[in-house]
């Protein structure tokens, strides 16, 4: 005879979900690889930390995310939209293989993303293939939001900036033991915005005037900032391993491009892209 309080005990086993109801996301490879493309730029392969060789993926609604992160250099979010949006989601997974797959995959009108916490995978399907990425369950060294909350922006013209890194970048040091060398300084000093490289020998430097202003258009044609800031003397000096993805970011591009300052970061944003720099420091090369 079985004892009451033994079927108590009994629970009944949870039911398990179908492909169709994990938590996860519709979208065209096209479309995911846009997505993914520059936060995988700045990913560097690290044996010491495996962490910082992954790519995190953000659901909320139908609005994805993607996150990369070089801790010598930047960190990267791309956004955009998905068809098909199906609860929040969290996950990391190794950017190399995610984005070799998402690339080989071209032409698939819509791929199943889906992930699947028991087997701690993210899962991948197309019409006749289905894929498992293993997910890291490591915490990922992100820069915090509230760190990044600027003192003030700088406003530019797209090909404007494009061209000042341009011309500046090239003088920049490689490696150098003087890591105030291997980068660009970025400042606003006297209404002008300047941009300085120089790896001790030789140097090069860009210098424009800011237009200050309350109201910035959509048309700006100078760097324009906010009256409030006209007698801010400040900079900070940007990683050399940015300079390929802002030069990717901006290529093509119209419209505007802003850069925000706060007391630890320099932020660029330019439509779907933000890119934050962590290095910081005043007056360097002046």
């Amino acid at each position: 005879m079985t004892d009451a309080s033994t079927i108590d005990a009994v629970q009944p086993k949870a039911r398990r979900l179908s492909f169709k109801e994990l938590p996860g996301f519709d979208i065209s490879a096209e479309a995911l690889l846009k997505i993914i493309e520059m936060p995988c730029m700045v990913i560097r392969r690290s044996p010491a930390m495996k962490v910082l060789e992954m790519i995190t993926l953000r659901l909320r609604g139908d609005c994805l995310s993607a996150l990369g992160i070089d801790l010598n250099s930047a960190q990267i979010t791309s956004k955009g939209t998905v068809s098909g949006g199906n609860g929040d989601m969290d996950v990391s997974v190794p950017a190399t293989q995610l984005f070799s797959l998402i690339r080989n995959m071209r032409g698939e009108d819509e791929i199943n993303v889906r992930f699947h916490a028991a087997k701690n995978h993210l899962v991948i399907r197309t019409d006749k293939n289905s894929y498992n990425i293993p997910v890291c369950l490591d915490h990922i060294p992100e820069i915090q939001a509230e760190t990044l909350e600027h003192n003030y922006s700088v406003y530019f013209p797209t090909q404007m900036l494009s061209q000042i890194i341009k011309r500046v970048s090239h003088a920049a040091a490689q490696n150098d033991v003087r890591f105030y060398m291997n980068g660009v300084y970025l400042g606003i000093d006297n209404g002008q915005f300047i941009a300085v490289a120089t790896d001790g020998h030789r140097m090069a430097v860009s210098s424009h005037d800011i237009d200050f202003s309350d109201d910035v258009g959509d048309e700006i044609q100078s760097p324009t900032a906010p009256t409030s800031i006209s007698n801010t003397n400040a900079g900070v000096i940007l990683p050399n391993g940015v300079f390929p993805v802002l030069h990717k970011i901006l290529s093509g591009s119209q419209g505007q491009f802003k850069i925000d300052y706060s007391n630890r970061n320099l932020t660029f944003t330019l439509g779907s892209h933000t890119v934050g720099s962590a290095w910081k420091t005043e007056n360097i090369l002046r």
